[in-house]
């Protein structure tokens, strides 16, 4: 049965295991963590509740947001999912460790396994749909700053474009790639199939600088132009079809968590 510290080493804590490169966001970093905490199994996810002794070694408890300060308010949509996250999360933990619930459960014939197999799928979709919010923000971050950059010269900002599409959009590009892989969970293939439209803009504009027939600063001009443009052109997608598909996502998942409940009752 694995401890709290030996899950840490397993997938470890997005807070810890990412931090920041020049421009690019913890949680661009955090993408192959919260990848492997989504592979969780059932029986894993049990068993590390099991071996939890209190509610503030809990995963959820230890995180913190990635892609901006903690308190402030573009960390809101972070720390709404962390927070109904430590709820469940505790939850679960109080009916494991409190002996009234146990007790109280034990009158209708139920254990804390049973509960806790109906909110897993939940724990997994707020991973998903926090990876979500991590691409959301890289990418606005990064065409906001890219905007700056253009009207304003790397200069006044700091930043130039060339590193913009080093050390953000082709890393966002390349995490958004990574999602549909084979080994990840079916959840996370989700993700990149809704983040699809969010890669192939990574990877045109990259394109874009490499084949026009201009020099490297022309190029990077005309690219970082398309990046801007396409982003805001689809703000409807990034901002009113991925949020409505995240809470299809969440009411499936807690609807499918009665099977699970089902099957830990069943003992299967």
């Amino acid at each position: 049965m694995p401890t709290d510290n030996a899950q840490e080493d397993e997938y470890g804590s997005a807070a810890s295991g990412s931090q920041s490169v020049l421009l690019t966001p913890r949680g661009l970093a955090a993408i192959p963590l919260l990848c492997a905490a989504a592979s969780e199994t059932r029986q894993s996810y049990l068993a590390r509740l099991n071996s939890t002794t209190n509610t503030a070694n809990g995963w959820w408890m230890r995180q913190e947001p990635l892609c901006a300060d903690p308190g402030s308010i573009s960390a809101l949509p972070e720390t709404a999912v962390l927070t109904i996250a430590v709820m469940l999360e505790n939850i679960n933990l109080y009916l494991q460790l409190d002996e009234g619930a146990k007790n109280v459960l034990n009158t209708v014939a139920l254990r804390p396994g049973v509960v806790q197999s109906l909110l897993w799928p939940l724990h997994n979709s707020l991973l998903v749909v926090w990876m979500l919010i991590i691409f959301i923000s890289t990418l606005t971050g990064s065409a906001l700053v890219t905007f700056k950059t253009m009207f304003l010269g790397s200069k006044r900002t700091g930043v130039s474009l060339e590193s913009i599409f080093s050390q953000e959009i082709r890393p966002c590009k390349n995490g958004a790639d990574s999602l549909t892989e084979s080994h990840q969970t079916a959840c996370v293939r989700l993700l990149g199939l809704a983040l699809y439209p969010l890669g192939f803009l990574c990877r045109f504009c990259d394109g874009i600088a490499e084949i026009i027939p201009m020099n490297a600063g022309a190029q990077l001009f005309a690219a970082s132009g398309v990046y801007v443009t396409a982003s805001a052109m689809f703000w409807w997608y990034w901002f009113l079809v991925l949020p409505w598909i995240s809470m299809v996502g969440l009411c499936s998942a807690f609807s499918i968590g009665w099977c699970f409940g089902l099957i830990e009752l069943a003992g299967v």
